[in-house]
């Protein structure tokens, strides 16, 4: 069998050499120039970020993740699991465009590669069991693949291109066997029949033998496809999982992956002359996920990773008498899903780069560089790139099947020496090299590698100041107030210290919108820390805090969150890495001694910054976010979403700071950094209307102003001054209804509007005061202002209208965020017969209690107003039906001369009686016998 199947026919000067390194690694096992190779993972701004890969937890699933010298592949997550998402090598960093799905299969994807031949030519197999190769393009997905190969029965679990032969392409599959496609005729050309469905293939070096673990039996094969027959066999690994099978380059060894009887995870090597038994075998640990194998037969280092690993562990092969050599395991803080490795040609010899392996975690690509230290890169070092396979095939399809044999064709990695350079531009040469020779046009193909660039038009806002020449000066409206108002007497009242909650450690640095935010049940706020901290709490629990209390963690830089308004223990996050987490918060989350990291749905919203995240006030499960990509999404979190319902591409230049709901949440009005400020449709996904907002550099903020078809903006004047304006949603460009300037103070204005009473309350950072004003149509008439104390206050929130004390007149109730705690704050209105509801100021109320629309009736185009409720306690009789009081005259006017008289002697009489009175108390009278006690006279 050596002799017919191990032997390997070289060309003269290209092997030979070696041969003898072979031979020598065996007698010098000190003198290994790869014993120290070091794994540096890239920075994280050469990371592939913004990803959503799948969460299959399947380990059938073979390769979720493929690299060729051009292209990244990555298995995505959606509805069937069938989706790709494709995207260049060169795209690192943050995600400036939407990623291309390539929608591979209907069902189940098991496996993906890339061609060694050609860096654009992908190869998936399916649940449905087809083969289907596909042919790529910078920034763009087909739609349809090239070639669908369907002659299995059942899914096509396994799928690799030949290593010397153009279109040729081994698979498996559950209907137990092996067969053989030239893909260049879309047939199959020789089928193997087995006794058992496999689980992993590999070719030889020279593509002559394929090795094959199977699924129940546990057995190692090592087969000839063109014989159609079963070489060798021996015993696999015994564990109920998968085991993978790679063969070591020219080495007569197969190495495999498994598991023990004992469910340990494990690695042998194997003498594909003899597989009655293993030459080594080393248990690695006892996790479970499945080992993936690479190997480089260049410099001989096997690599293992596991999925869900954050480790690999590589071994260097030094012969085939010999035990394998563990090199450092390279760790990471990030949990990786699949593992692949970028081709040999690619590699960047100028950093003396072995390997590049890429790991997929839920959200990333991450290289990761095998580099052996040297003192000078001044020169390319020789000793540690021997001559390698490159891209060109060494046999056609034809006579690889008529039975011919032959090695790869080597190149040279050495720039100077090279045809073509080793980047990945490169292999847009060498196909074309290849194509002359390919008698099939899948060998090859013309690459174009022109990127589109992205750009926006910006439209222009014209206004009256922009349009005059001079700039008048600035006047200040004079403020008004309303003396009719039942809200000009509003008093804002603190609590005691116990009623407040302590020893709070804010993050006053986080990027949201929103430093506190509340449903009324909980509240929650951003805490310092790496990792995206939450705290979330109770509103009726005050008091001081843990010094460490458990937290929600969603893993990245905290771009925004909210709370559900129905369900209150439900918290969703929005992260840098632009994913969305839904959180069900523990109910003693405070008193844990770990992060709640763990959410109940996680899926990549956007590509970039997730900005802002709002529950819709009506609609159960219904999320609207925003991004720096521009774009803002509608969700339906009811379940893990893959895609989102509505989208609305290119709908900001910049990013979102603040964004809000009209009154039957059918449209949103937002605010970006470059002070725009757009009505938005949900689910027409179309801008209703835009227009410049404030013309100061700072901030700005929206609120919707109730049912009245306005709404209001705070921000900054061109002199710097704090305004607000009401605006008309329907005539955005007739410019705002009034402008009231406020102050001269730098922090921006965060409104609260009260949509019962019209009160706005009005609260910067770093103000020591409430402000408060009542909105009658288009007009704002200043009411007064709560004086908070010397905290600095740091953000407000409103709390829902059914958690006033009625019985105390009490309108709204808000949580005042400062550096050092949170404080309940009340507003109220005196009154004076406080036993009857006041219906005056309390009138009926929106529910927003419970949702009035499911999300799919909602997303369906169903539009309905909030119900109305009454806030009048049970037993409590309301003010407008109290009795009238009758009032008495406190003077009376005109009075007749009888009754002059009569009040006249009445009143001295009265004066002369309670004086008489008084002398007689204040009279000592003597003593008599009477008064004293017989002992008294003794």
């Amino acid at each position: 069998i050596n002799a017919e199947y191990g032997g390997r026919k070289t060309e003269a000067g290209n092997n030979s050499h070696r041969e003898t390194e072979i031979n020598m690694a065996s007698k010098f096992l000190q003198a290994s120039k790869f014993r120290n190779v070091l794994g540096t993972p890239f920075k994280r701004e050469e990371w592939y970020v913004d990803l959503n890969t799948s969460t299959s937890a399947s380990a059938d699933v073979q390769q979720m993740l493929a690299v060729s010298a051009k292209h990244i592949a990555v298995l995505w997550n959606s509805a069937g699991n069938g989706t790709v998402g494709v995207f260049p090598l060169s795209a690192i960093g943050k995600r400036t465009r939407e990623i291309p799905l390539l929608q591979a299969h209907s069902s189940t994807l098991y496996d993906m590669q890339f061609s060694r031949f050609d860096d654009d030519l992908l190869a998936t197999t399916g649940d449905d069991a087809t083969i289907r190769l596909w042919k790529l393009s910078d920034w763009s997905a087909p739609t349809a693949a090239e070639v669908t190969l369907s002659s299995h029965a059942k899914r096509v679990t396994v799928a690799r291109f030949h290593p010397t032969a153009a279109n040729v392409l081994a698979s498996s599959s559950e209907d137990q066997t092996v067969k053989m496609f030239d893909i260049g005729t879309g047939q199959d050309r020789l089928s193997l029949s087995l006794a058992d469905s496999a689980t992993s293939l590999s070719w030889s070096f020279d593509g002559s033998l394929l090795a094959v673990t199977t699924k129940d039996r546990k057995q190692l094969l090592v087969t000839d496809p063109r014989a159609n027959q079963i070489v060798l066999q021996g015993e696999g690994h015994q564990g109920v999982k998968p085991s993978r099978v790679v063969w070591l380059g020219e080495l007569p060894l197969l190495a495999t992956t498994g598991f023990s009887k004992t469910r340990d995870r494990e690695f042998a090597l194997w003498d594909t002359r003899n597989l009655s038994k293993r030459l080594f075998t080393t248990v690695v640990d006892s996790s479970t996920g499945v080992l993936v194998p690479i190997y480089d037969p260049d410099s001989k280092l096997l690599f293992l990773s596991g999925k869900g690993d954050n480790t690999v562990r590589p071994y260097e092969i030094i012969a085939e008498n010999k035990p394998p050599s563990a090199l450092p395991v390279v760790t990471s803080d990030v949990q990786q899903r699949d593992v692949a490795a970028l081709p040999k040609h690619a590699v960047d010899t100028t950093e003396t780069e072995i390997t590049r392996l890429f790991r997929l975690s839920a959200n990333s690509v991450v290289p990761v560089r095998f580099s052996v230290p040297r003192k000078s890169k001044a020169q390319f070092p020789a000793d540690l790139y021997p001559l390698t396979p490159g891209t060109e095939p060494a046999l056609q399809a034809s006579q690889w099947f008529s039975g011919e044999n032959k090695p790869p064709v080597l190149i040279n990695l050495n720039p100077s020496q090279r045809s073509a350079p080793s980047s990945s531009s490169s292999s847009s040469s060498t196909s074309t090299s290849s194509s002359s020779s390919s008698s099939s046009s899948y060998s090859s193909a013309a690459n174009s590698t022109s990127t589109p660039t992205g750009g926006s038009a910006s439209s222009s806002l014209a206004s009256s100041s922009n349009q005059s020449t001079s700039t008048p000066e600035y006047v200040p409206k004079e403020v008004k107030v309303v003396r009719s108002s039942k809200y000009r007497h509003i008093v804002g009242k603190g609590t005691k210290k116990e009623q407040c909650f302590e020893n709070f450690r804010l993050d006053a640095s986080a990027a949201t919108p929103n430093l506190i935010k509340s449903n009324g049940t909980l509240f929650a706020v951003p805490w310092t820390g790496a990792g995206g901290r939450l705290a979330v709490l109770p509103v009726n629990r005050p008091g001081r805090l843990p010094d460490s209390p458990g937290l929600l963690e969603c893993g990245s830089t905290l771009g925004d969150f909210d709370l559900n308004p129905f369900v209150s223990d439900i918290v969703a996050t929005a992260s840098e890495d632009g994913h969305v987490k839904i959180f069900k918060v523990p109910a003693d989350l405070m008193t844990l001694k770990k992060n709640e990291t763990n959410p109940v749905i996680d899926f990549a919203a956007h590509n970039r910054k997730v900005n802002t995240a709002n529950f819709h006030p009506l609609a159960s499960n219904v999320l609207v976010t925003t991004a720096s990509d521009g774009t803002l999404k509608v969700w339906d979190v009811s379940a893990s979403p893959s895609s989102a319902s509505f989208t609305v591409q290119n709908a900001f230049a910049d990013a979102v700071q603040s964004l809000s709901f009209d009154y039957n949440g059918s449209s949103v009005i937002t605010a970006s950094r470059d002070r725009i400020l757009k009505f938005i449709d949900l689910r027409s996904s179309q801008v209703s209307g835009q227009v410049e907002g404030h013309q100061g550099p700072k901030g700005i903020r929206v609120t919707s102003l109730g049912n009245s078809n306005r709404f209001l903006s705070t921000g900054f004047s061109k002199g710097s001054d704090r305004e607000f304006k009401i605006w008309d949603y329907r005539s955005l460009s007739s410019g705002p209804l009034s402008t009231t300037a406020v102050d001269i103070a730098s922090g921006i204005l965060v409104p609260l509007y009260d949509a019962d009473t019209n009160v706005v309350y009005f609260v910067g950072r770093g103000d020591t005061s409430i402000l408060y004003y009542e909105v009658v149509d288009s007009e704002a008439f200043s009411l007064s202002s709560f004086p908070s104390g010397k905290d600095p206050i740091i953000d407000v929130a409103l709390l829902p209208k059914s958690v006033c004390n009625v019985q105390s007149v009490e309108i709204d109730r808000l949580l005042k965020l400062s550096t050092v705690n949170v404080e309940p704050v009340s507003f109220s209105v005196p009154r004076n017969r406080m036993e009857f509801f006041q219906d005056d100021v309390f009138p009926p109320t929106p529910d927003l209690s419970k949702p009035v629309l499911s999300a799919s009736q909602w997303l369906s185009g169903k539009t309905v107003d909030p119900p109305l409720i009454s806030l009048q306690p049970p037993g409590m009789q309301p003010l407008s039906a109290a009795p009238t009081i009758a009032k008495e005259k406190k003077y009376k006017f005109d009075p007749t001369k009888e009754e002059k008289e009569v009040d006249f002697k009445d009143a001295i009489f009265n004066r002369v009686s309670r004086l008489a009175i008084k002398e007689d108390e204040n009279t000592v009278k003597p003593k008599t016998d009477e008064d004293f006690d017989d002992d008294d006279w003794k």
